[in-house]
């Protein structure tokens, strides 16, 4: 209550992220309240008074003091998530997130959601557009650059909780926005050698931007890799990068790295050392 985190009452997944690069952490939380008849009434455009909260979007502050900017952000609408998870879809350096929705009821068929973060501000509903609007009941969700092409794909694992409501995983291949971007591997010496905890800070465009990261596996009901995928849009150099270790109060800075390459980072070592990531091609896997 002293955070100002209350509600939503129902709800589900939970994480902590930093949404619009202030360098200060938000929580998300995603409720688990409606129907598919209150989903269907609410894409039509209705809106209804008195509704619950669906979503809670707190917004950090400092000092440990949040707001909620659900609505404000165009979270408003019926929703009944069971796994989620966040990534960045387009390479822009602002985290986008998926909803895999459900209940045990199997009559209950509400699609999965995707949505794009608008640079801090907003979020913008691109479930349809993007062909994202899996109809089964979706759990364990994961962002990942899976063929190494440079963009995340998100796998997601499907079914209900009775077995006739069972279907298969679905993985959604992205097509690419033709962003830059870098992954970032850490590894701990006096840290957790997984470096969860560690805070990673880039600043681009000489200062004038900043994206932060903090090693976590993401949501629930599913995880993401440790490795931090991190779009800078179509900036073609990384000014600096800052790697904070909170168990040794260690920060390291790196200058000048060029864009589009898997890098691994050694707690307290003056020098990176680069990856090799070959390409993988779905299409040998694809059905006729």
């Amino acid at each position: 209550d002293r955070a100002g985190i209350i509600e939503p009452f129902n709800s589900f997944p939970v994480w902590v992220w930093d949404f619009n690069n202030d360098g200060i952490e938000d929580i998300f939380i995603a409720g688990y309240t409606g129907s598919t008849s209150s989903y269907m009434r609410h894409a039509a455009g209705e809106r209804f008074k008195n509704s619950p909260e669906t979503f809670g979007h707190f917004i950090g502050k400092g000092d440990l003091k949040f707001v909620n900017n659900a609505s404000k952000h165009g979270l408003d609408g019926p929703v009944l998530t069971m796994g989620a998870n966040f990534g960045d879809l387009n390479n822009d350096g602002f985290l986008d997130f998926y909803l895999g929705t459900g209940q045990p009821d199997i009559a209950e068929l509400v699609p999965n959601q995707m949505f794009l973060n608008n640079e801090g501000m907003k979020v913008n509903d691109i479930t349809m557009s993007i062909g994202m609007g899996h109809l089964q009941k979706g759990h364990a969700i994961s962002f990942a650059d899976f063929d190494n092409d440079g963009d995340q794909d998100v796998f997601q694992q499907m079914g209900g909780a009775k077995k006739v409501d069972k279907f298969r995983d679905a993985l959604y291949a992205n097509p690419g926005f033709n962003n830059n971007w870098i992954k970032i591997r850490l590894e701990g010496v006096q840290s957790n050698r997984s470096a969860v905890g560690a805070k990673i800070k880039i600043t681009l465009d000489q200062g004038n931007q900043h994206i932060y990261r903090s090693i976590n596996t993401g949501g629930s009901f599913g995880a993401n890799s440790l490795q931090q995928h991190i779009g800078i849009g179509s900036i073609t150099i990384i000014d600096e990068l800052e790697i904070f270790w909170p168990t040794s109060n260690v920060t390291q800075t790196f200058r000048n790295i060029r864009p589009n390459q898997s890098i691994q980072i050694r707690e307290g070592e003056k020098s990176y050392k680069m990856n090799d990531e070959p390409l993988f091609s779905y299409d040998v896997y694809l059905e006729d």
